[in-house]
């Protein structure tokens, strides 16, 4: 008896163990050196869009009709079944989908679950697409750019910007087949997996194109790529606001050593000591605290800047400038009567760099730019007056700002009146702005992690639902 239990315990494992393991993750198919990657909940930003009954079936009519177009009564059947029910495609929207970039995005593609490989294939047959088989999968190049592959696990799209659609094919069928390094097997992907948020991704720099890595690698230190200079971005769509959490991944040895020099660059926290220096309809405004001198010996040990620094390669004396620089520093900008205006402030320790900035008086002059140090404060501004009647310190976002390692904020209402002057043809839209959104709010807590927020004037409804209710009243659908 006891033998026979065991027999059939034995035999509900192994069935068991075949059901998870007949079926791989659809994620594993994104290659293991993608340099960007996008987490994507579906169904939560559809959720997020708060559509009406009557939006949803507006929505869903016209895309019926993008699909139907050109297609015969047997075909519109099929799309009017995925229409009332989209799993009824045999791709499961209820998980998320994936997009990734390679290197230099080269190559692209999205990734989708199956949920039923039948369904698929009835609705690829009855759409009398021509498909190749190869490895278990089903393929199809549509336009000579971009292959279309799917089995009984996952749905990719990809395209490519260089390589000829016989490479392509056979790259994307090898990462479907499992064989290469998948992306869902790093560290990067685990953290993707963990974070929250109906948008999450992790990128790093060798994302860029070919003719602006070089720019990008001018600022690293020795033994650092970009390859290694990873972030995790996760976006949130709620009520009032959009939140962006960025987390730098420190995984590299080398990149885990810069970040620790570049620690050394803040002095301290901000707080609000230069705020009533600027008018309350300021356009944008910064603050953060330096210290001068750890930031020329972090920039004097980079092999293409330090050079430059000290063999007399730049035109002024940075060594000099930097060095005086010593606690909270802000900028700002604003407008008035159409023409830009500015200040600079930083807390300084000398002024003897003040010499280095007399070569370029006649060029401030003409410009109405104005400089000097009081009270161990150095400033430069073109601003007539001396101080704003109303001023940021009662903004209400100035307990946002304090204690920060860094802050940094636009008034979207300042922004858009600026563009209504420069450009009056952008009248409409700049007034639409400033009517739903309020502004944008940047700060860093710790070195390693910064937070993006988009306030929107309207506190109560999802941002999402703002921004679609916005596009429909400027394109006159409302």
């Amino acid at each position: 008896m006891k033998t026979r239990i065991l027999g059939v315990i034995a035999v509900v494992m192994t069935l068991a163990l075949a059901a998870c393991s007949g079926k791989k993750d659809y994620a594993n198919v994104i290659p293991e050196n993608a340099s960007l990657v996008a987490s994507v909940d579906l169904a939560q930003l559809l959720e997020n869009c708060e559509l009406s009954e009557a939006d949803y079936d507006k929505l869903k009519s016209e895309m019926g009709k993008v699909l139907k177009d050109g297609m015969d009564a047997k075909q519109t059947a099929v799309i009017d079944r995925i229409m009332a029910d989209p799993l009824e495609s045999g791709v499961d929207f209820r998980k998320r989908a994936y997009l990734f970039a390679m290197p230099e995005a080269k190559e692209a593609g999205i990734l989708f679950a199956v949920s039923d490989k039948g369904k698929l294939d009835a609705l690829m047959d009855v759409m009398d697409e021509t498909l190749e088989e190869a490895d278990g999968c089903r393929y199809m190049v549509p336009d000579g750019k971009s292959v279309l592959v799917y089995d009984d696990s996952a749905l990719l799209l990809a395209a490519s910007s260089v390589k000829t659609s016989e490479a392509l094919q056979q790259e994307v069928l090898e990462w479907m087949s499992g064989k290469g390094a998948s992306y869902a097997a790093t560290e990067e992907f685990r953290r993707l997996e963990a974070a929250e948020g109906e948008i999450v991704i992790v990128t790093s720099l060798d994302i860029m194109p070919q003719q602006y890595k070089m720019m990008g690698a001018m600022g690293l230190p020795q033994g650092v790529e970009l390859k290694d200079i990873k972030n995790l971005v996760s976006l949130c769509f709620e009520k009032g606001e959009l939140v962006a959490d960025v987390e730098a991944l420190y995984l590299a040895d080398a990149v885990r050593n810069m970040a620790e020099s570049q620690k050394k660059l803040y002095g301290g926290k901000v707080s609000d000591k230069f705020l009533a220096k600027f008018p309350a309809d300021a356009l944008l405004w910064t603050g953060f605290n330096m210290d001068g001198k750890e930031l020329y010996t972090y920039l004097s040990s980079n092999p293409v800047i330090g050079p430059q620094l000290q063999n007399g390669g730049m035109p002024v004396d940075f060594g000099k400038i930097l060095n005086a620089i010593d606690g909270e520093m802000a900028f700002g900008m604003w407008e008035e009567q159409g023409e830009p205006l500015f200040s600079f402030y930083a807390e300084v320790n000398n002024d003897d760099f003040l010499s280095e900035l007399d070569a370029f008086k006649f060029l401030f002059d003409k410009q109405h730019i104005r400089f000097g140090i009081e009270d161990n404060v150095f400033c430069i501004t073109n601003s007539r007056e001396e101080e704003p009647e109303k001023t940021l310190a009662d903004a209400a976002w100035v307990d946002e700002a304090d204690g920060r390692l860094a802050f940094g904020i636009m008034n979207i209402r300042s922004y858009a009146t600026l563009m209504s002057v420069l450009s009056p043809g952008s009248a409409p839209v700049a007034t639409a702005m400033a009517d739903a959104f309020d502004y944008v709010m940047m700060y860093s807590d710790g070195y390693d992690r910064s937070r993006l927020v988009l306030v929107m004037k309207d506190k109560d409804t999802n941002v999402l639902k703002q921004w679609i209710d916005l596009a429909k009243k400027m394109n006159g659908l409302n």
